[in-house]
């Protein structure tokens, strides 16, 4: 049955496609992925989809996106690279920042001076971090003061069941790691504000039905034996994880979305999950490294930090671990002290998809997009044409479409509509060091919400595309 509503699903899009394109020629939609999937391929859609519903159950942060990330790559016998004298063809190996961000790397047969392959995306999904100094008490309950990483819209993180997680690292040295709610209740909630009493407020803009200062959610209600609610939250710290007030400082805490990932739809034919932009890039490049054997060049995923913050600090791709990364790849691959030269000519020689979440066109709003340059949910990967000094060169452009269509993926174009939106993501950087880079990713839906939608069938054509990039000569 599911089948059947796949296929009758298929026929009303190609035939609605065709008359587009017959017509004003409205969309760039090309095919619609479903109907490219044949019937043998329908089990590994299905298993690509319960592994990525698993991972994004874990990864909720970049902390657990990392923890989850090397342990499902050292079940595929990837090993630190801490644990290699001399790396050889076909060595899997793992670089961990501060296990904050990660590189994960099949060795080539190409020396790296030759180039290598890369996808390189960002783990950070948009949250709510703790302050430094975030518990207060105000009319009978505990709340933490909060503030925001990413642009979310407020609003939508009000009366949902929110998990605290991250990390609290103690003057002793010692790192205490907290993962609650996303196990099931209790969870924490930012309270919303009943519509019997909220007329002086409704002449607030959308962005700002709740303010960033309003996002503060209660974390206990009952008062201690001292009559404060305050005290019943130190007591509770104390005993559950041998933490004070005062270790908040440093620690890096988010509240995320408690809800768990899930199939929608009567064909089950789509996936929400929170934090698609852009966790979804970081696995599916990671996953197919994993099938990946001994690649004639070198093959690397990369997950970088604070892209939704700018890609800055020591986690970000503006930082140098990737060329360190490269340096350690080059000395380990041949013994020796490297040049400057080769170090420059190894990093530039890399081949970088720049792979990110894209805006797709949505059923109620459709006229946000200029639909003859947009992506479709179901249509495919989806290459970023963004113009204004952000494309790759002609040559490398052509060389990624050939990739596809050599390979039978579906695929489509997004451009933003013009004074709108644009720009790259990490490979505004990475291009910066030389390398060539051209932007992809899959169409979502409900971009930065607390839940995202994503095709399973896009999902499926997005992991082969990344298999048949990294095993290009």
């Amino acid at each position: 049955m599911r089948r059947i509503l796949r296929f009758a699903f298929s026929v009303v899009l190609v035939v609605l496609a065709g008359a587009g394109l017959a017509g004003a020629q409205e969309s760039n939609f090309r095919t619609d992925a479903w109907a490219r999937i044949t019937a043998e391929d329908e089990a590994g859609v299905e298993a690509l989809a319960t592994e990525f519903k698993a991972f994004m159950r874990e990864a909720r942060y970049d902390l657990l996106t990392v923890a989850e990330s090397i342990r499902q790559a050292r079940a595929q016998g990837f090993r630190p690279i801490e644990e290699y004298d001399r790396l050889k063809p076909g060595d899997r190996v793992i670089f961990n920042n501060r296990d904050r961000a990660a590189i994960f790397a099949v060795v080539g047969k190409r020396p790296m001076t030759d180039g290598a392959t890369l996808v390189a995306a960002h783990l950070d999904a948009v949250r709510i971090e703790l302050k430094a100094n975030p518990l207060y008490e105000k009319e009978g309950f505990a709340l933490f003061q909060t503030s925001y990483h990413g642009g979310l819209k407020n609003y939508q993180w009000v009366g949902i069941p929110l998990a605290l997680v991250g990390r609290v690292s103690k003057k002793d040295g010692s790192n205490v790691d907290i993962r609650f709610g996303l196990e099931g209740e209790p969870y924490l909630v930012i309270p919303d504000l009943a519509p019997h009493v909220d007329l002086d407020l409704r002449d607030r803009t959308q962005r700002d039905v709740f303010k960033g200062e309003e996002l503060d959610p209660i974390v206990a209600s009952r008062a201690a034996a001292d009559g404060s609610v305050v005290g019943t939250v130190t007591a509770f710290l104390k005993k559950e994880y041998g933490i004070g007030p005062e270790d908040f400082v440093s620690a890096d805490l988010a509240l995320v979305p408690a809800l768990p990932p899930a199939d929608i739809g009567f064909d089950r034919s789509l996936i929400a999950a929170y934090g698609l932009d852009d966790i979804l890039s970081s696995y599916i490049g990671l996953r197919a490294l994993f099938d990946i054997k001994a690649p004639a060049r070198t093959a690397m995923v990369y997950m970088a930090g604070n892209e939704e913050v700018g890609s800055r600090n020591v986690t970000g791709a503006r930082s140098t671990f990737l060329e360190d990364v490269v340096l350690d790849l080059l000395e380990k691959e041949s013994g020796q002290t490297a040049t400057l030269r080769q170090h420059r000519k190894a990093v530039s020689e890399i081949h970088v998809l720049s792979a990110d979440t894209t805006t797709g066109v949505h059923p109620t709003f459709p006229q946000v997009q200029e639909k003859l340059n947009a992506a479709r949910i179901g249509g495919g990967v989806v290459v970023k044409v963004y113009g204004r000094g952000n494309n790759p060169t002609s040559e490398v452009m052509a060389k990624v479409r050939a990739l596809l269509d050599g390979n039978k993926i579906p695929w489509q174009t997004h451009t933003y509509k013009v004074d709108v939106g644009g720009g790259g993501t990490l490979g505004t950087f990475l291009s910066d060091d030389g390398m060539d880079v051209v932007d992809v990713g899959v169409g979502i839906l409900s971009m930065h919400a607390p839940w995202n939608f994503v095709s399973k069938a896009d999902l499926w054509w997005y992991y082969k595309f990344f298999v048949a990039f990294y095993g290009m000569p």
